[in-house]
C-alpha cells in the first residue's frame, strides 16, 4: 500500500504527464502548475481525483484522541467553565493562541498576533442568588435550589440586582392579568412564560407600570424525558444604563417550584427574591490563524472553519460548567483539522482561516465583530462553525444556517453521502453563522442540539463520543478538499 506522502507524489506525477503531453495543443483542458508540493489543474476529473486524494491523506491522518484530550483540557476546573471575561476565558484564550503558534498557522492582517480584541458586556454573580419563601414573622419556611429549581436572567429589562419581598399574585391566563394588572403593586407577580411573551403583557413588566416588585416566570427546565437545559446565569443584550430601579426583578422558576410558590402564596407566606447579578465591559479576544493559498485570484476566497471556546462558568455552589461539548468540542474539532492539513503538507488554493470565537453565549458578539471589523470581503466568504457536537445521545446532527445558500445544500448533499443522521435546520440565529450571513457571507453550524447536559454542570468529557467527533471532522474535510485544494 502507498504511503500518504507516495499517493499524493503519485497523483502530481500523474498529472504533470498529462500536462506535459498536451501542453500547447489544448490549453483550455490542461492549464497545469505546480505550487508548494501540489498541482492545480484545468480539467474537473483530475481535480476531483486529486482533492479525494487530499480528503484521504486528511482524514487518515485525524487523531481522535488527541481531540478528546483537548477537549479534556479545556473542560478542566483550570478553566473554570471559561466564562467571557474571567480569568478561565483568558487562559482558555492563550491556550488556543499557543496550539495555533504551535501548529505554525500565521497570522491575519490586522489582528495582534493571534488576537482580534473587542468590548462586550459580560454578566457576574457575586453570590448565589436565592428565592425564599417567608412567614409574616420574616422566618424563612422554604428555599428554592438556584440551578435546580430557578435561574436568573442579566436582563436589561429588569432590576438584576437587589433585595425584594412580598405576597405573590398568580396570573395564570389573559383573563387574570387584564383583572389583576391593576393590582400588582409591591406584590410577585408569578406568570406563565408563554404569557408573558405575548407583546402587551411584556410591555407592560417592562415599562414599570406594574409596580410589581418581582415576576416569577413559570418556565419549564425539560425538554422531552428530563432533558435539564439552560441552568445557569444567562445574558441578554441591551442598554443596562437605562434601567429604571422601579422595574420588577426576574427569575425562571421550574413548574415544581412554581407550584409551591403559588401554594404557600395561599397560605399567606411571602416570596423573598435576593439577587447580585451585575455586568461590566470587559476586553476580551477571537483567536485567528490562517493557512494561506497559493492562488493568487483566490486569495480573498477564505473558507473559514471556527467555533467558540467561550461557555457559562462558575456557578457560586460549588460547581462550574465544564462545557466539554459546548463547545471544546468544536475547538477540538477546529485544532485537528489545522493540524492535519499542516502535517500533511499539503497547500491549498484558498486560505483557510480558523477562528475560536469568544463571547457566543452572551450573544454571539465575538462572531458578530469579527464579521464587521475583520476587514474581509464576506461575500466571498464560506463558514463551516462547530458548535456542540460529539454528545453520546442519539440525537442527529443539525445542519444550521439563517438562509437557504449553496453552501447549505453541498453540506446537506455531503451528509446524504456520508450517511450521516441529520436535520436540516434554517431561519436559525443562535449561533455563530448568523452575522456572517448577515454580513453576505455563506456559513452553516453544525450542531448536536438535543443534549441533556445542555449548560449543567454535567456536561463534561464522560458525555464525548469519539466516534460522533470524527464522523463530523469527515463531513468538514470532504467540504475543504473539494472547495480549497
Amino acid at each position: 500500500m502507498l504511503g500518504k506522502k507516495s499517493k499524493i507524489l503519485c497523483i502530481v506525477s500523474s498529472v504533470l504527464l498529462t500536462t506535459s503531453l498536451f501542453m500547447g495543443c489544448n490549453k483550455s483542458i490542461v492549464n497545469g502548475k505546480v505550487n508548494n508540493d501540489k498541482i492545480i489543474v484545468g480539467d474537473k476529473e483530475q481535480n476531483s481525483e486529486y482533492a479525494k486524494e487530499v480528503f484521504e491523506n486528511l482524514n487518515e491522518d485525524i487523531d481522535g484522541d488527541l481531540m478528546i484530550s483537548t477537549i479534556k483540557e479545556l473542560a478542566s476546573e483550570k478553566f473554570d467553565g471559561r466564562l467571557t471575561g474571567t480569568e478561565g476565558n483568558k487562559l482558555a484564550t492563550e491556550y488556543i493562541r499557543s496550539e495555533f503558534e504551535e501548529l505554525g498557522l500565521e497570522t491575519l492582517e490586522g489582528m495582534d498576533g493571534y488576537l482580534q480584541y473587542y468590548d462586550q458586556m459580560v454578566p457576574y454573580l457575586k453570590d448565589i442568588p436565592k428565592i425564599n419563601i417567608v412567614n409574616k414573622d420574616g422566618e424563612t419556611v422554604k428555599e428554592l435550589k438556584f440551578l435546580e429549581d430557578f435561574v436568573v436572567r442579566a436582563n436589561p429589562d429588569f432590576k438584576i440586582k437587589g433585595t425584594v419581598k412580598g405576597e405573590t399574585i398568580y396570573l395564570k391566563n389573559k383573563s387574570e392579568f387584564k383583572k389583576n394588572k391593576e393590582n400588582l403593586e409591591g406584590k410577585i407577580a408569578i406568570i406563565p412564560k408563554n404569557l408573558f411573551w405575548e407583546s402587551d403583557v411584556q410591555d407592560f413588566f417592562i415599562s414599570g407600570k406594574s409596580k410589581a416588585l418581582g415576576i416569577i416566570r413559570e418556565n419549564t427546565f425539560r425538554n422531552g424525558e428530563d432533558k435539564s437545559f439552560k441552568k445557569s446565569v444567562y445574558f441578554t443584550e441591551g442598554n443596562y444604563e437605562s434601567r429604571n430601579e422601579d422595574i420588577p426583578m426576574l427569575a425562571d422558576v421550574d413548574i415544581a417550584g412554581t407550584n409551591i410558590l403559588i401554594e404557600e402564596g395561599k397560605k399567606g407566606n411571602l416570596v423573598e427574591l435576593n439577587f447580585e447579578c451585575y455586568v461590566e465591559e470587559k476586553t476580551i479576544a477571537n483567536v485567528i490563524g490562517v493557512i494561506p493559498g497559493t492562488d493568487e485570484e483566490m486569495k480573498d476566497d477564505y473558507i473559514i472553519i471556527s467555533g467558540h471556546f467561550d461557555h457559562l462558568g462558575n456557578n457560586y455552589d460549588g460547581t462550574y460548567n465544564p462545557g466539554a461539548s459546548d463547545n471544546a468540542s468544536g475547538i477540538a474539532s477546529m485544532l485537528e483539522i489545522a493540524r492535519s492539513i499542516k502535517s500533511n503538507n499539503i497547500a491549498p488554493k484558498r486560505p483557510i482561516l480558523f477562528i475560536a470565537f469568544n463571547g457566543e453565549e452572551n450573544g454571539l458578539n465575538g462572531s458578530k465583530f469579527f464579521a464587521e471589523n475583520s476587514g474581509l470581503d464576506m461575500k466571498k466568504v464560506t463558514m463551516l462553525n462547530i458548535d456542540m457536537i460529539a454528545n453520546k445521545s442519539d440525537g442527529p446532527l443539525y445542519i444550521a444556517a439563517v438562509g437557504y445558500t449553496e453552501l447549505f445544500k453541498e453540506i446537506v448533499e455531503i451528509a446524504k453521502e456520508m450517511d450521516i443522521s441529520y436535520k436540516q435546520n434554517l431561519q436559525v440565529t443562535y449561533s455563530d453563522h448568523t452575522y456572517i450571513e448577515e454580513e453576505g457571507g455563506q456559513a452553516v453550524t453544525l450542531v448536536e442540539i438535543e443534549q441533556a447536559e445542555y449548560h449543567t454542570p454535567d456536561d463534561t468529557i464522560e458525555v464525548i463520543e469519539k466516534a460522533d467527533l470524527e464522523e463530523v471532522i469527515e463531513l468538514v474535510l470532504r467540504y475543504i478538499s473539494d472547495k480549497a485544494f
